[in-house]
């Protein structure tokens, strides 16, 4: 588990070694740090299929090197984690933070089934550190849900965030109990109901979260979403001696967006995909923050709705990259 394959970016031909080995059914997420100003480090996490019964999870933790002038120079990965995954339902989400990574697994197709949300500690459930090494009797810890869920955060101070049918739950990881029995014998007609430490039903749309920002000088941990009527702030309280305070929402901008599809948020910008088509770029920023701006910018899209897909927005450099009958433009705002 301590080989590092490095990637050469500069050298040709270029050393790599594959580290998908399946088929394409597969979902990623990263967790992005930055542990000095000469390297970018992220931990990849992805869920794919080895065959049609067998899924597996790896987790990797991927370093990019800068040299003069900030040019990166080289690109390791080195695989922190390997161990199977029950085929249960369709997954939904996947999240990770730290050693922690989450499932969102939705299983409305049966219905003596219940969807559900699984934490698991990714160096425990490593197949190095079990016999026999395919066993899914690996810790875990089991939200039931009573909607799909959508959209999954883990988030500093053993907390959680389902975003689930039109609600958005918290859910406080500490007060679950940790068992290492696998999801379907778990989740009958009669599951263990969960409840939530905080629920919202009424700001922002499903999958228009952002990532997860830190905001040092306040102690708070805050996420931007999206709504018909504007941009809002969801801020969360570091736990201090063990209390955790409720998050709350907070406006950053007004704005009527009726017909969107598409979001991809940040923490001072949003880009929106509306159905006409167009791309809007929103500039907003936090009442705490020392300039109190706001922007709104419209693009016109060539060709027809379903024709552009939203692929990344880079929030420094102002570009955004779509997908457009199989090209890769890119934008500059």
């Amino acid at each position: 588990m301590n080989h590092i394959y490095p990637y050469q970016l500069m050298i040709h031909p270029r050393i790599c070694r594959l580290i998908l080995q399946c088929s394409l059914r597969e979902k990623v997420c990263f967790d992005l740090f930055q542990p000095s100003p000469s390297e970018l480090q992220f931990d990849l996490f992805f869920s794919a299929y080895q065959s049609p019964r067998v899924q597996f999870v790896q987790v990797w933790q991927v370093a990019l090197k800068f040299g003069d002038e900030h040019q990166p120079d080289r690109l390791s990965a080195l695989l922190l984690s390997s161990f199977p995954r029950e085929d249960c339902g369709t997954l939904d989400s996947l999240s990770i933070h730290g050693q922690y990574i989450a499932f969102g697994i939705e299983r409305h197709s049966d219905p003596e089934m219940y969807s559900y949300v699984s934490t698991v500690n990714w160096s425990e459930a490593d197949h190095m550190n079990r016999l026999p090494t395919h066993s899914l009797a690996y810790p875990r810890k089991i939200i039931t849900c009573f909607k799909s869920p959508d959209d999954i955060r883990l988030l500093p101070g053993e907390r959680v965030s389902v975003f689930a049918g039109k609600a958005i739950n918290i859910y406080d990881l500490s007060a679950i109990k940790q068992t290492s029995t696998i999801p379907p014998l778990l989740i009958s007609r009669r599951p263990i109901y969960t409840p939530p430490i905080w629920t919202d039903s009424t700001h922002v749309r499903c999958k228009s979260l952002s990532r997860v920002y830190s905001s040092p000088q306040s102690d708070t941990i805050r996420l931007t979403g999206v709504s018909r009527n504007g941009v809002w702030g969801l801020i969360l309280i570091l736990p201090l001696d063990g209390v955790k305070p409720k998050p709350k929402f907070v406006k950053l901008m007004d704005v009527i967006l009726p017909n969107v599809t598409r979001y991809l948020s940040g923490y001072n910008n949003a880009v929106i995909h509306g159905r006409t088509p167009r791309l809007e770029v929103l500039n907003f920023s936090w009442l705490d923050d020392i300039s109190n701006f706001s922007n709104h910018l419209t693009a016109q899209l060539d060709g027809e709705f379903g024709t552009q897909y939203m692929s990344a927005f880079d929030e420094t450099s102002g570009r955004v990259a779509i997908i457009e009958q199989g090209e890769l433009v890119v934008f500059d705002f």
